[in-house]
């Protein structure tokens, strides 16, 4: 009998008269794994054949997970016939060393088609070659990878989104025909390209994958990714209803110690924070590039993502993942605590009834916290195995956090941390309002002490400050080993707003000190409004409605800074949103505007109108190209430059025009800048640089910097520059480049996730300069093209600032 039809005829026994399957069942044998360590945690590696020592080297740091090309042209040499020597080779050296395998089916074959398998063709092969695959090696753990980001060059000869799918959705048919149960995934897309990753849900591709994958790179610290991670889970459950639970993991996602503001301590940092950061987001799999340095360029950052140097030395990376690995062994991740600032981070692990904390802080400035202990004895060690023993008081440990994860094992079982342990896991992100009934939001089970009475408060955060608790909004009586229900009141804690609302989670227990949780509530049907610059006697207002739910309200807008019942001028806007609408843009016709413009979004309530977003009133100062009739405008000789920066060795194309703007903006008559580029993979990118006025310092406190670009899609990341008095730059960010048309782009200029030089404090030290208007990267350096219009830059003030 085939090995195909073997394992066809090994799942229908599995399968057979039942929806669930067996005790015995393959994916029983080998689950994707729950947030734990060391089972969650893996490398990209770039070799079929290991060196002598290799693979017990990647065993000694503790990774449980390789990623791999599973190239589709190096297999199938001759029409029809595979060669899986080499992978079966590398499958059973890591096998005896207790690690499984990620394999990417990817990338083209010349014997049927130049460039990635697009044609119907070429199609039928790959996934030909694919079902052959899973049932070479079937029953083996693996897990395979749907390509390796279709959404960038690594998709020939250019990103399609549509043809990926195609060849994804012919793939996953394959495959489940082949081998029912094998592990499929996908799309392993380079960034946050929520546009292509919807695209993909739409088409039905969660039908077919187990689990969705995504590279998160970025220059800012791994806790920024928090929020995309719950973007992707929402996207999840608005296009896969039926299914209880789809895992999410970062496929690959990596730091280079040449990024700006890293180096090899830092980076070490990072791969631990990485790690811990995506257990707390629920991340099921991590897997860390890269293995080993590419090269010695002391200049080139692709050389240096390595955990260990070309010549295979341990780099801080690799002690400070192996330093996880065995301090945290077998431990699952329980929950994050609560501390008073969101910058400070507390997991809690547990191994039985053994409990363990994992504490940084994404604050560069250390300083002391109170971590939730009981008064017990503990060992403190640091990222890189140094230990040290600390001692509790009854109300908590006091510890110096640092950029640095430390890892706090308490010597016996502390009554706190179980308390902690027995309570519900609260999610990081949930979206509340416009439901009678809350699904499950805080349960609690005995755990290893009797079943007693408690509460449970809510407590309103304001920011990133510590003690920036407000006030207790809401408690709730609690019993342990019994389920509790959030009563429909949750729904007052937060408004139609975009803006998640951060609330401190306490739960208090006789004879035991409080612990805490944090959640983000958001609305399930949120209005995100925004005021854009006046142009000429026109005032756009963009408002998105994301969940795509009919709405009717108005705008009503006002001048000057008197409020509506002060009296203020006033205009009226109707909006009118049908089912399935999530953006559009209306527009304020006037003879002339006052300085200082604000809008509030109000829909029916009582027989009247409620606000339920708010926008305040905020000042406007524009710079318009020459031959421009923006109207009111300041015309200035070319505000701007274009150059390209990074390494001077990686070849790009830059060409820069001025033309009048395509169709699409609010009025006509617009000039604009275009640009049309083409990096070459490596540490490449281009930046727009303020010249003339736009040179001088910002007078007070300047809320964002914005301007209308118009994209074609290419996905490329969307950047800005400040700098402060002090020298520190700031560097915020805008959505990737993944819509086409125009679109109005603002960044803040209070703050930015990532910041260097100068004070080094995360602190904004007034006042500040531009120094980039716009700065064009590709994700993860691996090379970007396309074409941007962008028309002259307003900087905004929000009153009262406005009015210094």
């Amino acid at each position: 009998m085939s090995k195909l039809k073997i394992c066809v005829v090994l799942w229908m026994l599995l399968w057979a008269g039942a929806v669930h399957a067996g005790p015995n069942s393959y994916r029983q044998q080998f689950p994707l794994p729950s947030p734990s360590v060391p089972g969650s945690l893996g490398v990209n590696i770039h070799f079929t054949t290991p060196r002598p020592g290799e693979v017990a080297q990647l065993a000694g740091a503790g990774f449980k997970w390789i990623r791999l090309d599973f190239f589709w042209a190096g297999i199938e040499r001759e029409r029809g016939k595979y060669d899986f020597t080499l992978y079966a080779n590398l499958l059973a050296q890591l096998k005896a060393a207790g690690i499984r395998a990620i394999f990417i089916l990817d990338y083209g074959n010349d014997l049927y088609e130049k460039g990635s398998p697009r044609s119907p063709e070429a199609r039928e092969p790959f996934a030909r070659f694919a079902a052959a695959a899973v049932t070479r090696f079937c029953g083996q753990g693996i897990v395979w990878e749907m390509w390796n980001e279709p959404n960038i060059q690594f998709w020939q000869p250019k990103p399609n989104v549509d043809e990926y799918i195609t060849l994804a959705l012919e793939t996953g048919k394959a495959i489940r025909k082949a081998a029912p149960e094998e592990w499929f995934v996908g799309p392993g897309m380079s960034g946050m390209d929520f546009p292509f990753l919807e695209r993909c849900f739409k088409a039905g591709l969660l039908n077919y994958w187990d689990a969705v994958s995504f590279h998160p790179y970025r220059n800012t610290p791994p806790e920024t990714a928090a929020a995309d991670f719950a973007h992707v889970r929402v996207l999840i459950d608005t296009y896969a209803p039926e299914r209880s639970h789809v895992p999410i993991f970062s496929s690959e996602w990596g730091y280079s110690e040449l990024y700006p503001g890293l180096n090899r301590e830092r980076q070490g940092w990072y791969i631990a924070r990485q790690s811990l950061s995506n257990l707390a987001n629920g991340l099921v799999i991590s897997i860390w590039y890269d293995w080993h340095d590419d090269g010695v360029d002391p200049k080139e950052p692709e050389h240096h993502f390595g955990t260990v140097s070309t010549d295979y030395r341990e780099k801080e990376t690799y002690r400070a993942i192996q330093t996880l690995t065995r301090t945290l062994n077998g431990f699952a991740l329980n929950k994050r605590l609560s501390l008073p600032s969101p910058d400070d981070y507390c997991l809690l692990f547990t191994r039985g009834t053994q409990t363990a904390l994992a504490v940084w802080t994404s604050s560069r400035t250390p300083h002391s916290v109170v971590l939730p202990l009981g008064g017990a004895k503990a060992a403190i060690v640091s990222y890189l195995g140094k230990s040290s023993v600390g001692t509790s008081l009854p109300n908590g440990l006091t510890l110096t956090l640092t950029e640095a994860p430390q890892y706090v094992l308490p010597v016996k079982p502390d009554p706190r941390l179980a308390t902690a342990a027995a309570w519900f896991s609260l999610p990081p992100f949930l979206q509340v309002g416009d439901l009678k009934d809350e699904k499950v939001l805080l349960e609690a089970s005995t755990g290893s002490f009797p079943a007693a009475k408690g509460r449970v408060s809510f407590q309103k955060q304001d920011g990133d400050a510590a003690g920036s608790v407000q006030k207790t909004v809401m408690t709730l009586p609690v019993t342990f080993s019994k389920t509790i229900r959030v009563p429909a009141e949750i729904n007052t804690l937060v408004d139609r707003s975009a803006t998640p609302r951060r609330y401190r989670v306490n739960l208090t227990m006789p004879g035991v000190q409080p612990v805490a949780q944090e959640i983000l509530l958001v609305s399930r049907r949120p209005i995100q409004m925004t005021v854009l610059p006046p142009v000429g006697r026109t005032l756009p207002i963009q408002i998105t409605n994301r969940s795509g739910f009919p709405f009717n309200g108005r705008i009503f807008v006002t001048s000057g800074r008197e409020t509506r019942e002060a009296g203020g001028e006033e205009q009226i806007v109707p909006v009118v949103f049908a089912r399935g609408e999530r953006e559009k843009l209306f527009t304020v016709t006037r003879n002339s505007f006052n300085a200082l413009v604000g809008a509030v979004l109000e829909e029916p309530a009582d027989g009247g109108f409620r606000p339920i977003v708010t926008s305040p009133p905020t000042f406007f100062q524009s710079f318009a190209l020459p031959g421009s009739s923006n109207g009111g405008e300041i015309a200035i000789e070319k505000p701007f430059s274009v150059v390209p920066d990074g390494d001077p060795k990686i070849d790009s194309q830059i060409q820069t025009s001025q033309e009048m703007a395509p169709a699409g903006l609010p009025v006509n008559g617009l000039r604009a800048e275009k640009i049309a580029y083409d990096f070459q993979p490596g540490w490449k990118f281009l930046r727009v640089l303020p010249e003339g006025k736009l040179k001088a310092p910002l007078a007070g406190e300047p809320s964002a910097l914005g301007m209308w670009v118009y994209s074609d899609g290419s996905g490329d990341a969307l950047r800005a520059r400040f700098t402060d008095t002090t020298g520190q730059t700031f560097q915020p960010q805008a959505d990737n480049l993944d819509w086409k048309g125009w679109r109005y782009v603002t960044f803040s200029l209070r703050d930015a996730p990532g910041h260097w030089g100068g004070a080094d404090d995360g602190k904004v030290h007034l006042p500040i300069h531009l120094d980039t208007l716009l700065l064009i990267d590709s994700p993860g350096g691996r090379g970007g093209k396309g074409e941007i219009y962008f028309t002259p830059p307003t900087v905004m003030w929000q009153y009262p600032d406005a009015g210094k």
